[in-house]
């Protein structure tokens, strides 16, 4: 059996301080990143005070026909549905990007994915299951 010295506790303890120093640097990119994402995706810049409580919006998406690059995703998704009359989160996407092109495509994907199902759960939009995907349309 081996003896450990104070000298190689020493030695492991800075190592794993330096493994946390680096985590913890790419866990505060993560949030930036995500941070970002939101800023980009809604127009909003992110608070620093306690997050307000949010109320669900009973109201059923309404049709669009002049897209806001500024205005709310709801408001975009919106457009999107009445220019497809319905379509796929595929479509969806490929026509926001055609408004947006500048956009981070896999954020826009992901915050719509997400949005899109807030959406049907809540009975703001409807959608028709073919298969693992659903075809969006507005009430």
């Amino acid at each position: 059996m081996q003896n450990i010295n104070e000298k190689q506790v020493i030695e492991f303890l800075k190592e794993r301080q330096q493994l946390l120093k680096e985590e913890l640097k790419k866990i505060e990119n993560a949030i930036n990143v995500i941070e970002s994402s939101n800023i980009i995706l809604s127009g909003v810049t992110p608070s620093k005070k306690a997050p307000k409580e949010v109320v669900a919006s009973t109201r059923k998406l309404e049709p669009i026909n002049e897209f806001k690059p500024h205005g709310r995703f709801d408001e975009r998704i919106s457009y999107a549905l009445t220019k497809l009359k319905s379509g796929y989160k595929e479509d969806i996407l490929e026509t926001l990007l055609k408004e947006q092109p500048d956009t981070d495509i896999l954020k826009l994907q992901n915050a719509l994915g997400v949005r899109l199902s807030y959406l049907l759960k809540n009975g703001l939009i409807e959608g028709e299951k073919h298969g693992r995907k659903f075809k969006y349309t507005l009430k």
